[in-house]
């Protein structure tokens, strides 16, 4: 019951940080078919997602709790990260768990973070890896032709080459963290 008041300041803040994503450079960029790298989205953004048929959403936003605009989604994967930090190991074997599942034949999925530049390019790169063996250097390279604006911190690189030489099996991974209704 306490937070209850504090909803209206958690969603300027989700707003706030959307309101940024609205330049061309920062806005979602589908980087494969049915796979979306980018910022928080206002609501705007969101539908027009969803009529691109993204209905999937991993959020590894540290800062707030996911924007309320998104419970449309079909599932939403919360993996908090504070910005310019890495996700964990065992964020990133479940985000690319979830990632892998809605590439089966699911719905379109959007990995986003605050600005799409470094968390949510750090969990696509991940999954990249994993899915394809493709080398880090080559991947980010394929990503920054669709997303230029992706930009991964150096501790974010760091945790990417650990990633690659432990080479995760996606096939032993399963979905946990938190599913939001």
């Amino acid at each position: 019951m306490f937070l209850k008041g504090y909803w209206p300041l958690r969603t300027w803040r989700v707003y706030w940080l959307g309101r940024g994503n609205e330049s061309p450079l920062r806005q979602p960029t589908e980087v494969e078919n049915g796979l979306w790298v980018g910022g928080v989205p206002l609501p705007r953004r969101w539908r027009q997602l969803q009529l691109a048929g993204v209905s999937r959403v991993i959020t590894l936003l540290g800062e707030a709790a996911p924007a309320p605009w998104l419970g449309s989604a079909e599932s939403v994967l919360w993996l908090p990260v504070h910005d310019n930090h890495p996700p964990t190991m065992d964020q990133l074997r479940v985000g690319c768990a979830f990632l892998d599942a809605g590439r089966n034949g699911g719905p379109a999925t959007l990995i986003s973070c605050g600005a799409g530049i470094g968390r949510a390019a750090t969990l696509y790169l991940a999954w990249r890896i994993a899915t394809t063996g493709e080398p880090l250097e080559r991947a980010l390279v394929t990503l920054r032709r669709q997303r230029p604006i992706a930009d991964p911190t150096r501790r974010q690189m760091e945790s990417l080459r650990q990633w690659e030489a432990e080479r995760p099996d996606l096939g032993q991974l399963s979905e946990q963290g938190r599913l939001l209704p």
